[in-house]
């Protein structure tokens, strides 16, 4: 557990970067469509780091461009939504989306997890027995069990960094007009 939170630091300092190079780029040129192509870039990027490599050095860096495109899409849907119903409606704005990033969360870690799960039962021999036995550490599993988790879950790196790609693509239609 220690591990796996120190690895979660470098994505703090990447949503750090990325956050504050989209607030100041915001506030001096007044376009924002560019956050989101970027940040889904850089969330594609990094989970196609994942999937190529899982030395820690390349999952330190997978989990700063992790966090840096976080800290472009949360400044993007921060000022974007408010902006998108008026200045009467502000508020609303900032809840929508508030809740839209909650709920997409929530939905998103759901279906990777379920198709995780999925896969390594189908190709990893995961079963019920392997999991008791596991204890609640995956280094308990047999090796080939331990592989089945390695695939399944390189396989959900990938599908998320091609729709992530795909997703940054149609940003293109996003409507760029100047903040004041």
């Amino acid at each position: 557990p220690a591990i796996a939170g120190l690895l979660l630091l470098p994505m703090g300092v990447g949503n750090l970067i990325g956050s504050g190079w989209a607030s100041r780029s915001i506030a001096k040129t007044g376009y924002y469509r560019w956050l989101a192509t970027v940040g889904l870039c850089a969330f594609s990027f990094g989970f196609l780091i994942l999937y190529l490599n899982h030395q820690l050095w390349a999952v330190t860096f997978a989990a700063i461009a992790l966090g840096f495109g976080s800290g472009l899409l949360t400044q993007f849907g921060s000022v974007v939504a408010p902006h998108a119903l008026g200045h009467k409606n502000r508020g609303s704005g900032s809840a929508i989306n508030s809740f839209a990033r909650q709920l997409g969360g929530v939905l998103g870690i759901g279906i990777s997890l379920t198709a995780i799960f999925q896969l390594w039962k189908s190709h990893g021999g995961l079963t019920l027995a392997s999991l008791e036995t596991a204890g609640n550490s995956l280094r308990n599993l047999d090796a080939a069990t331990r592989e089945g988790f390695v695939i399944a879950t390189n396989n959900v790196y990938l599908v998320s960094a091609i729709a992530l790609l795909a997703i940054a693509l149609l940003t293109r239609w996003i409507v760029n007009e100047r903040l004041e």
